[in-house]
């Protein structure tokens, strides 16, 4: 396993996946600033700029962040007619798919970790009064890594599919454009996967349920991730 995780990491685009890293995150984090100047009053400002920063992050980046690190991490095999190699390698074949989906929960895992620390930042720089309330901020990261899980399975079981970099990354922003809507439904947006990362995230009385963290989001997680793994160790494959 740990051969197999090596050789995903030496594959992987490690400069492009530090640009999404930063540029997400970032750009997210400068728009929940702005927001703080449309503070409707009475609502704790680091509440209110913690949630407009999710809402931004996981409307337009966090979801299609994921579906793009998926698709980096089978791009070199099926651009190099790979797989056939990858597969006679004496590494099983549930070694590489979950190798594989361990490096997009990484790079998942960075973006989180620097939403946060940029969040912390701007904060303090814009001069947010009292105690950085480190239990909502990294309970909403935590929850917001757990949440992407079925999407990621599902993304990388696309990324599985189709040779082409662009499909699954179009798949992904066109399903991810609905999840603007769907996530104002609290009978809609926790069964789809696109808006699951933004109510996991959202802080107060709009946040998910942790009932329907546990059931829906892992259930849906077992479902895409087994899908995907029966449908890789079970495919021929010719190139």
């Amino acid at each position: 396993m740990i051969r197999a995780l090596w050789a995903e990491w030496k594959k992987v685009q490690w400069w492009l996946v530090g640009i999404l890293a930063i540029v997400g995150p970032g750009l997210s984090v400068l728009a929940g600033r702005a927001a703080l100047e449309i503070n409707p009053g009475g609502m704790d400002e680091w509440l209110w700029m913690y949630n407009m920063t999710v809402q931004y992050y996981c409307w337009l980046f966090f979801p299609v962040m994921v579906g793009i690190f998926a698709a980096l991490v089978c791009r070199y095999e099926h651009i190099g007619g790979g797989w056939k190699h990858l597969v006679s390698l004496p590494v099983s074949r549930t070694q590489i798919y979950l190798a594989k989906g361990f490096t997009v929960f990484f790079c998942a895992g960075i973006c989180q970790a620097l939403l946060l620390i940029f969040f912390v930042g701007m904060a303090r720089v814009s001069g947010l009064e009292g105690e950085i309330p480190w239990e909502m901020l990294v309970k909403g990261i935590l929850k917001g890594l757990i949440a992407v899980l079925p999407l990621m399975a599902l993304q990388l079981w696309v990324s599985f599919l189709w040779k082409s970099f662009g499909i699954p990354l179009a798949v992904n922003i066109v399903m991810a454009l609905p999840s603007i809507f769907a996530s104002q439904s609290e009978q809609i947006g926790p069964y789809y996967p696109w808006s699951q990362p933004f109510m996991a995230m959202m802080s107060g009385e709009s946040s998910i349920p942790m009932e329907t963290l546990l059931y829906v989001i892992i259930g849906g997680f077992l479902i895409a991730g087994i899908g995907g793994w029966q449908h890789f160790v079970r495919r021929d494959v010719t190139e």
